[in-house]
């Protein structure tokens, strides 16, 4: 990954990072002089001075990173697509392609073997690409509004001016589609769903975000959501119309809390539960 931002400036070196971030951020003046020399950034505030190591030769392979001189506008919806689909992909890496979030047309697919997600976006990318989920999750922060297309690179570019770019994959991804059909029971949500998820959720806490998870359980006229962690654990039940099998599935929270506020019903299978939202398709795999 690769990330420039625009700072005018006649020093050009490279220093490092963390040293330099945490040392700024202490500082309190609103201004500060910096120039530097062979070997050090020298930056002088009003209290004090301080010098950083600093290498003059810039080593980076940004030369590959090759941008179009045309960027394209994303779809108003692309980073709340990317959110939705981040945590269905696959942490394999002896699965590359299914740790791509897999981008082209109006849609957005990831899947990791157990789940699948499928999000409709409001607008088209043209341009077919397999984006690394470690960079997409990352690519959100930014807020991008354009993309670029390059050889090995896609390159996004948000209103401030700052470029994220990043290597994609080249891999022929798998066809989903049948996957994302599924014949079942319609299950009804409690109405205080989102109520529920909000105070579970608090023991679902991971260090990645994306292996956050809950338990849903559907048995007879009861829904179950649990949360599990190393602070604790939280249950909480509502009844519901349903009568039949149990079914238990494994989810990410945010993603059912969103989901919840887009749908109030869902499918389930033999083996496979559907959840259908107004741009969005979300198929699991049941476990017992």
């Amino acid at each position: 990954m690769s990330v420039l931002c625009p700072f005018k400036t006649d020093i050009k070196g490279a220093v490092p990072a963390a040293e330099l971030s945490r040392y700024l951020a202490k500082l309190r003046d609103e201004e500060i002089d910096m120039e530097a020399d062979d070997k050090q950034l020298l930056i002088t505030s009003k209290k004090g001075e301080a010098g950083i190591t600093m290498q003059a030769d810039v080593s980076l392979p940004l030369e590959e990173a090759d941008a179009e001189d045309k960027w394209k506008k994303l779809p108003e919806d692309f980073c709340q697509g990317i959110t939705f689909c981040s945590f269905c992909a696959s942490r394999d890496m002896s699965k590359l392609v299914l740790t791509c979030l897999n981008i082209g047309g109006d849609h957005i697919i990831s899947c990791d073997n157990l789940r699948v997600m499928k999000y409709s976006m409001k607008g088209e990318i043209k341009q077919k690409f397999l984006l690394p989920n470690s960079a997409a999750v990352i690519l959100v922060r930014y807020k991008p509004e354009k993309y670029s297309v390059g050889k090995g690179w896609i390159h996004f570019l948000n209103e401030a001016g700052i470029r994220f770019s990043c290597r994609t994959v080249n891999a022929e991804y798998p066809d989903v589609e049948r996957v994302l059909e599924v014949e079942g029971k319609e299950v009804s949500l409690p109405k205080t769903m989102d109520e529920i998820l909000e105070e579970v959720e608090v023991f679902s806490k991971s260090e990645f975000e994306q292996d956050e998870s809950v338990t849903v359980m559907v048995e007879e006229n009861k829904l179950t959501v649990e949360a599990e962690g190393d602070t604790g654990w939280a249950r909480h039940s509502k009844r519901i119309k349903y009568s039949g099998k149990i079914i238990k599935f494994q989810v990410h929270p945010s993603f059912l809390l969103q989901a919840s506020t887009l749908m109030d019903t869902m499918i389930v299978g033999k083996e496979k539960l559907r959840i259908n939202g107004e741009n969005f398709i979300h198929v699991a795999c049941l476990k017992g």
